[in-house]
């Protein structure tokens, strides 16, 4: 079995150097943040085309000055729109701040007081700079309205299910 040389593992390294910088940030320019790898996508330009066509299907287009990678949407009837209980859509700020609560829960603890992650969240969305939906009740309560439908499904239960903490200061709930 024969090992591959230097130049084509290094070969291969630019070239996957090039993709993943172009998956991550499909606008590339010259005198842009990532300018430094522009001439590296312009010397893999003819493969990364043909691969991202082939695998996945995008087109990239390579000018001088900037690359663009196309990526292929999903289509009119590729999925479905996630719904409230109440049947609406949830709007494209509900999905942000569903993004955030899972950035969170990803990282938390298996068990934690329900308003521990609230916090969190919280924190989460003020770092990225998107406000809460806190309206009604929710902002009355303290609660967090993207995480009522998790409390409902064994993503924030335990055992004994969610179980309220009689004490005011916390307005929390153990999991």
């Amino acid at each position: 079995m024969t090992l591959p040389s230097a130049h084509d593992v290094a070969l291969a390294a630019g070239r996957r150097c090039a993709a993943r910088l172009l998956l991550a940030h499909p606008l590339v320019t010259s005198d842009g943040p990532h300018s430094e790898l522009f001439p590296l996508i312009r010397r893999h330009a003819d493969w990364l085309g043909k691969r991202f066509q082939q695998v996945l299907g995008y087109r990239l287009m390579v000018d001088s000055s900037y690359t663009r990678l196309f990526k292929a949407g999903l289509g009119t009837d590729a999925g479905h729109r996630m719904k409230r209980s109440t049947g609406t859509s949830l709007t494209p700020h509900t999905y942000a701040c569903l993004t955030v609560a899972l950035s969170v829960l990803v990282t938390a603890p298996e068990q934690l007081l329900l308003s521990q992650l609230v916090a969190d969240v919280r924190a989460a969305a003020a770092d990225a700079g998107i406000e809460p939906e806190e309206t009604g009740r929710a902002a009355r309560t303290g609660r967090c309205p993207v995480l009522r439908g998790p409390q409902r499904t064994p993503v924030l239960s335990g055992p004994r299910g969610i179980q309220r903490n009689e004490s005011r200061d916390h307005r929390g709930f153990t999991l």
